[in-house]
């Protein structure tokens, strides 16, 4: 699998033996065979994208033996979010009863409610389920699992709320504002719970230092959030999805209704919210800066900024085919 930018130097120096991104492809591609369920995603998404960009952000105090089985399972929960999110807020998927199970994954297992389900939704309960085993087989064996599983586990909660955004937001599109939308959102991204993955797996830390640690996971992942907004705008401009911060923020501060977005050209919509993801751009950059100047001992920052942005060019690259 060939990557357009290198991978973090920590990652770089691992033998081939201990890390290899085809080898965890072949593991994600063989888990699409057996659940063929995500019907208009490209494979690309799952193939490349996720493993390329879960090592990018790989933090450097990870112990070399756990890399590659954490990139695999953290590309795993960049499957489950996308799974869940589609059913959110894709028209085309929407399924708030099939959801309403799924958030009862992985800690109430047992109160799942397959009499409501038909067969196709039985599937995609039993491919969550199947991730989170995979999930919890690798992370249940790492040295500082105990410490971290609470964190781990409240972060879980803070998606299942950001998909409850999602879906209201879907609802009632008028809902839509920029404070609530970062808030929420950025969770999607699930920066915070592969972070916490991470220290689960890494060879010295500061505990201590947890509080500034997740600072940096949570302001990465608001800048994956921009990205990401900045990424599918298009798309989710033609898929009628209210949740993109630049829609949301035309709503809030434009002289704008839903239709607009169906009813005037191309070029008109270009010319609204192009401003508005230029700011987003400036924001970014600020944030870059802002994370940088954070000092702590346990991982790289600078090592984990560059990943940042190695991410956003690898998504600019990729956004037509994911």
């Amino acid at each position: 699998m060939s990557t357009p930018f290198k991978l973090p130097p920590h990652i770089q120096k691992l033998s081939k033996d201990e890390f290899d991104l085809h080898r965890i492809s072949n593991a994600i591609a063989d888990l699409l065979k057996k659940y063929p369920l995500f019907k208009d995603r490209n494979p690309a998404l799952f193939l490349r994208f996720l493993p390329t960009g879960y090592s990018y952000v790989t933090l450097s105090c990870v112990a070399p033996e756990y890399v590659e089985d954490l990139v695999t399972a953290k590309t795993k929960i960049g499957m489950w979010i996308t799974l869940y999110d589609d059913l959110a807020d894709n028209p085309k998927y929407r399924n708030l009863k099939l959801l309403e199970e799924l958030y009862k994954i992985p800690n109430q297992n047992q109160h799942i409610e397959y009499t409501k389900l038909n067969e196709e939704e039985k599937k995609i309960v039993e491919l969550s389920l199947a991730l989170w085993d995979d999930i919890f087989a690798t992370i249940s064996n790492l040295p500082h699992y105990q410490r971290f599983k609470e964190f781990f586990e409240f972060d879980i909660q803070q998606f299942y709320v950001a998909n409850r955004y999602s879906e209201l937001v879907s609802e009632y599109p008028k809902m839509a504002n920029q404070t609530e939308n970062r808030i929420y959102l950025s969770y999607n991204m699930g920066m915070v719970i592969v972070g916490m993955m991470d220290l689960m797996g890494m060879r010295n830390g500061v505990f201590a230092e947890l509080g500034a640690m997740r600072n940096i996971l949570f302001q990465g992942q608001v800048l994956g959030r921009i990205s990401n907004v900045l990424n599918t705008l298009e798309r989710e401009l033609k898929e009628g999805d209210f949740t993109n911060e630049v829609i949301s923020l035309a709503l809030q501060n434009m002289d704008l209704n839903l239709n607009d977005f169906e009813e005037r050209s191309k070029q008109e919509l270009e010319e609204i919210l192009n401003p508005l993801a230029e700011k987003l751009l400036e924001e970014r950059k600020k944030l870059y800066q802002e994370i940088r100047e954070i000092s702590i001992k346990t991982f790289d920052v600078d090592t984990f900024v560059s990943g940042l942005q190695s991410l956003h060019e690898l998504h600019e690259n990729m956004k037509s085919k994911i």
